[in-house]
């Protein structure tokens, strides 16, 4: 029985192409990170990595591409590491708000340098009508949004409009990640993770404070 004989260039197992490019990936984020967006050099992240500046050009087509899949990857890195977290601690309802939140402030102490490219990429490419990060939140929003809307009928959570809470969360937290990076101090961020949830979850007036402001009145416009 005669061999059928195959001709042309043997194909490569997909697996290694991805084993590349998180190495590429891995290698960029530290290099933005250390150096900045417009001191990093494609031809020095190649030699770092021995390999040649083609080779990178042709799984990022630029310097800019690179620097959002670096982004991008480090965004799907923390929704992997929070919802690891608190499936482990098999967190439900209100507990997972907890869980997520300690998960979420947990990452960026072990992965500080994503923050770094939060800051460069609002410096460098501010005329984006969004951040990265803003992005990830909308592309998730629906599941959110559906999570929240649970705890209400439940009887967990106030009636509000469940969009309006879960991007209030965004920014509460996305916020921290900026102050933590500017005043420099040594306290970890999963640390402050109890005065959020505070106030997340009771906000600051009781019900005597609610009725002597105007505040009172307008809650009605965060109702579903």
């Amino acid at each position: 029985m005669s061999k059928t004989i195959t001709r042309g260039r043997p194909k490569k197992d997909p697996g290694i192409f991805e084993m590349r490019n998180e190495h590429i990936l891995a290698a960029a984020c530290k290099m933005f990170s250390e150096r900045g967006y417009a001191n990093t050099d494609v031809e020095e992240l190649a030699t770092e990595l021995e390999i040649g500046k083609g080779t990178i050009y042709r799984a990022f087509p630029s310097k800019q591409a690179l620097f959002f899949a670096t982004v991008n990857r480090s965004l799907e890195q923390m929704a992997t590491f929070i919802r690891n977290e608190a499936d482990e601690q098999n967190a439900q309802g209100v507990h997972r708000i907890q869980a997520g939140i300690r998960a979420f402030l947990r990452f960026f102490d072990k992965n500080p340098q994503v923050i770094e490219l939060f800051i460069q990429e609002r410096a460098v490419f501010s005329a984006e009508k969004c951040s990265t990060f803003w992005d990830h939140c909308r592309k998730n929003s629906a599941r959110w949004e559906a999570f929240f809307s649970e705890l209400m009928e439940l009887g967990y959570v106030r009636t509000l409009d469940a969009r309006w809470l879960a991007e209030t969360l965004n920014q509460l937290l996305y916020g921290q990640l900026f102050l933590h990076r500017m005043d420099g101090t040594q306290v970890s961020l999963e640390s402050r993770s109890k005065n959020i949830l505070t106030l997340f979850f009771t906000g600051i007036l009781t019900s005597k404070g609610l009725e002597a402001t105007a505040f009172g009145a307008d809650m009605g416009g965060l109702h579903e």
